[in-house]
């Protein structure tokens, strides 16, 4: 079966048992889904700065970018939660359930852009906020993959009743990462948005940059 097929297989609602997969080919489809992962946040990214050219050719590489150093800073602890509360729990088994989920992810955010793009180029009022709407939504649908990612690679169902935790480690520190490094990254959309300025949002004194 071809990376593609495998892929979809995994994020779709088809039953997998977990020793279907070696450790060879987890990594492998795991390295996989993050690539494609980069290239759909990419598109995203383009279309969320289409109103300035310049801003879109940045938008290719700060994207990607983002999601890359996001999921380095929450998957380790993600990893170590995951190992010490689901029994007989593999690693290579959350980095999968992860990496699928952010493919998911981003392929809504790619199949959004068109979207975003129209209205980020036609209306200065609705653009950003259309932007954002996409975003929260590939959000949304990353965690749902995620939790049925991880409960087809659970050998049992005690493991899968115990993938709470780590789902939750990961995801909120990879959200929290994001926020923070969107904060300090070049601005993705023409003015810098409420979930782009970290944790500075929450201060009533502070001001957009």
């Amino acid at each position: 079966m071809s990376l593609v097929d495998d892929l979809f297989d995994f994020i779709g609602p088809r039953p997998v048992a977990a020793e279907e997969r070696s450790r060879s080919r987890v990594l492998l489809l795991s390295a996989f889904a993050a690539l494609c992962a980069l290239v759909l946040a990419a598109v995203w990214g383009i279309a969320a700065g289409s109103s300035l050219r310049h801003l879109a050719i940045g938008n290719a590489l700060t994207v990607p970018v983002l999601l890359m150093a996001s999921s380095a800073a929450a998957l380790p602890a993600g990893v170590v939660v995951f190992r010490m509360t689901v029994p007989g729990a593999r690693g290579s088994h959350l980095v999968l359930g992860h990496a699928g989920a952010t493919f998911g992810a981003a392929l809504v955010l790619a199949l959004l852009a068109p979207l975003v793009a129209l209205f980020q180029y036609s209306s200065a009022w609705a653009g950003p906020a259309v932007a954002l709407g996409s975003a929260v939504v590939g959000v949304l649908v990353g965690v749902l993959l995620l939790v049925r990612g991880l409960k087809k690679l659970s050998p049992d169902l005690d493991s899968r009743r115990k993938i709470t935790a780590p789902a939750i480690v990961l995801c909120v520190l990879q959200l929290v990462a994001l926020l923070q490094l969107a904060a300090i990254a070049p601005h993705v959309m023409p003015q810098r948005s409420v979930l782009g300025r970290g944790i500075d949002a929450l201060s009533p004194a502070s001001s957009t940059p």
